[in-house]
C-alpha cells in the first residue's frame, strides 16, 4: 500500500506490521496531550485503525484549551471564538505501543494536531515543544535531560477521621505512618506493585529505573533513563518531569505556546482562577488538618 502523505510522518506500515504482530489486541487509546500534559482521547476498535494512519482523526481544537480537570478556558480563544471546530490529529511514529495486562487487550497511539492543510497547530504542546527544540539548535545547543516520576500510593478507603491515608504495603499489610526518606525495607513491601510497574514500562519501551522512598508517607520516586532527544522522551517517557522543582518539558512548552497567544487581559484572567484555587484548596487543608500548604505565583499554584 502506498503511504499517503503524514504531516506527523506516520507511516501505514507502522500499522499494518502492529496488527500482524498482535492479533490480540481488540482495541485503541488514541492519546492527544493537552496543556497539562494529561491525555485526552477515544478508545476506539481494532478496524478503525487503519482510517488514523490513512486519513488522520478529526479531534475537537477545544482539547488544548481544558484546565486541569477538563473544563473550557475560555480565555484561551481554542472554544467557541473557534466555533469548537475539529482539526486533523495524526499518529506520532514510535508511539504504537501495546498496553500491559489490560483486559481484553489494548493498545494505544499518540497524537498530535495539525491544520487541515498539514501545518502545525501551534497550541499543540508537543509542536510549542519542537519549536523550542529547533530554537536551541539554532544556536548549536541540545536540550537533554534525566527524568523522574513522582507519586503517591493512596488506600481506597479513607481514615476514621475523614482523611486520605497512604496504602498498605502489599506482601504484608503494614501501614506507613512515617516519612521514611530513602527506606529500603519500605520498598520491599510494595515490590508486587512495582514489579508491574516495570513490566508494563517495559512493554511500553520505556527505560525505568531507579526507584526510592520519598519524603512523605506513601510517597516515592521512580527514575527513567538520561535521554539526549528531548521531544523522544515525551513521546516514550509518558509525561515526566526533570526532578522535584522543575517542570514536565511538554507542559513548559505548552506555556511558552499559551504566552504567545494569550493576551494580557486573559493572563490576568488566570492569575486571578489560580489565586481562587489556592484559596479553596487552603481552606480544605484547614478543614482536613492535612500536613500540607500551597504557594502560588502568577498562573503557577502548588
Amino acid at each position: 500500500m502506498t503511504d499517503p502523505i503524514s504531516p506527523s510522518g506516520s507511516t501505514v506500515a507502522e500499522a499494518e506490521a502492529f496488527l500482524a504482530a498482535h492479533p490480540e489486541i481488540e482495541a485503541f487509546d488514541i492519546v492527544l496531550h493537552d496543556a497539562n500534559g494529561i491525555g485526552r482521547g477515544k478508545i476506539i476498535r481494532r478496524h478503525e485503525l487503519m482510517s488514523i494512519y490513512t486519513g488522520g482523526r478529526h479531534m475537537p481544537i477545544s482539547i488544548l484549551g481544558l484546565d486541569i480537570c477538563g473544563e473550557d478556558v475560555h480565555e484561551t480563544g481554542l472554544i467557541w471564538d473557534q466555533g469548537d471546530g475539529d482539526l486533523k490529529a495524526w499518529p506520532v511514529p514510535g508511539t504504537l505501543k501495546a498496553l500491559h495486562n489490560t483486559k481484553p487487550a489494548r493498545a494505544e497511539v499518540f497524537l498530535s494536531l495539525y491544520e487541515l492543510d498539514g501545518r502545525p497547530m501551534t497550541s499543540d504542546p508537543r509542536h510549542a515543544l519542537a519549536r523550542k527544540v529547533e530554537e536551541y539548535a539554532r544556536r548549536g545547543l541540545k536540550p537533554a535531560g534525566a527524568f523522574e516520576l513522582e507519586f503517591f500510593l493512596l488506600a481506597n478507603d479513607r481514615g476514621a477521621d475523614g482523611k486520605v491515608r497512604p496504602a498498605r504495603d502489599v506482601l504484608d499489610g503494614r501501614p506507613s505512618h512515617k516519612t521514611e526518606v530513602y527506606s529500603v525495607d519500605h520498598l520491599h513491601g510494595m515490590l508486587p506493585l512495582f514489579s508491574d510497574i516495570y513490566a508494563g514500562a517495559e512493554k511500553a519501551g520505556v527505560k525505568a529505573e531507579t526507584l526510592i522512598s520519598e519524603y512523605a508517607p506513601g510517597q516515592y520516586e521512580l527514575t527513567l533513563h538520561y535521554r539526549e532527544d528531548v521531544m523522544q522522551a515525551v513521546t516514550d517517557g509518558r509525561m515526566p518531569h526533570f526532578g522535584t522543582y522543575n517542570g514536565n518539558p511538554l507542559v513548559m512548552a505548552a506555556a511558552v505556546a499559551v504566552d504567545e497567544i494569550c493576551t494580557e487581559e486573559a493572563l490576568a484572567a488566570a492569575e486571578s482562577v489560580n489565586e481562587g484555587a489556592l484559596r479553596a484548596i487552603d481552606d480544605l487543608i484547614r478543614q482536613y488538618e492535612m500536613p500540607a500548604h500551597t504557594v502560588g505565583f502568577g498562573v503557577k499554584g502548588a
